[in-house]
């Protein structure tokens, strides 16, 4: 029977509390080895054809008695189950993590691929290979790093839009009319810096673009009110001149 080599380094894993769970777990194995086990050799104990054997570079080695699945569990004296730390094989992949006393995982890892963390077996973030992040969701669409699915509240959030639109106050900054932007958005029932409404409610809509976007039509439109206040004033001029002609 080929049997699972379950292989742990402590020196690889960073998370504090799986590393005192791991340890506990070793620990437990490893001391009921030596109580109720076969003492092979100095190094190797064997119980119930599992083998607990370790070796000079700081590693704890477990065989399972089974080829796809090793596990520990920890349990009290009636046998109820608090935990476990368990590995197993499907389809190809190599998984690892901790299941809770319900038997669902709390924490789980594919080999290369994906680790889990999960409360009632609901998946509360989980964290790809390729440096992807999904919060409350399993899929980060092409593309993206993070996913978040459900609302999100900060103290603060800082967008490094890719540009912004100074250039709208350029002598040279080719400004399209009052007119042209009223028949446009007649037309179109939207500004021209804005994406159409059903394409913002299909794709989302881009924080940094959106605020830029709101900005150049803030600024176009403090243009206009300069030019209609150029041409008030010059109206103003006008009717002050013709009061001051004598009548006829």
């Amino acid at each position: 029977m080929n049997i699972i080599h379950f292989k742990i380094n402590f020196h690889a894993i960073h998370l504090k509390s799986i590393l005192f769970t791991i340890a506990t777990f070793c620990m437990l194995v490893f001391m009921t080895g030596i109580s109720h086990g076969q003492l092979i050799n100095a190094d190797t104990i064997k119980f119930n054809n599992q083998y607990l054997f370790g070796n000079n570079s700081a590693k704890l080695y477990y065989k399972s008695n089974i080829s796809t699945v090793s596990q520990f569990i920890l349990s009290d004296r009636e046998g109820e189950e608090y935990g476990k730390l368990y590995g197993h094989e499907n389809s190809g992949g190599q998984y690892f993590g901790l299941r809770d006393g319900d038997n669902d995982w709390s924490y789980i890892a594919k080999k290369d691929n994906y680790t889990h963390f999960r409360i009632n077996n609901i998946t509360i973030m989980k964290l790809f290979a390729g440096g992807e992040v999904g919060i409350g969701t399993t899929t980060v669409p092409t593309g993206y790093l993070v996913a978040i699915d459900g609302k999100i509240i900060a103290t603060e959030m800082r967008v490094k839009p890719s540009n912004f639109w100074d250039e709208v106050f350029e002598s040279d900054y080719d400004l399209m009319s009052i007119e042209e932007k009223q028949k446009f958005t007649k037309t179109n029932k939207h500004l021209p810096s804005f994406a159409p409404e059903s394409e913002i409610v299909d794709k989302g809509m881009d924080v940094g673009k959106s605020f830029a976007d709101v900005a150049k039509e803030l600024e176009e439109a403090y243009l206009y009110i300069y030019q209609l206040n150029d041409k008030m004033k010059a109206l103003e001029a006008q009717i002050t001149k013709l009061s001051e002609q004598p009548d006829d």
